[in-house]
């Protein structure tokens, strides 16, 4: 009976490595996902003011 609960719990660590493995590759893709995303609004909410700096600047001249 030893061996069998033995082999049983070295059958749950895998299990629970092959778990975490898989869920911190999801939660590393939906971080970066999500980073992406942020980064992408704010980049695109600064090009807009710096075009719109710039294109006064172009008109003084």
């Amino acid at each position: 009976m030893l061996k069998t609960t033995h082999i049983s719990v070295i059958i749950f660590r895998k299990r629970n490595h092959r778990i975490t493995i898989s869920l911190s590759t999801h939660c590393k893709s939906y971080c970066f996902a999500f980073q992406k995303r942020r980064f992408c609004k704010v980049k695109a909410a600064v090009l807009q003011r710096e075009t719109y700096a710039f294109g006064k600047q172009k008109k003084k001249y």
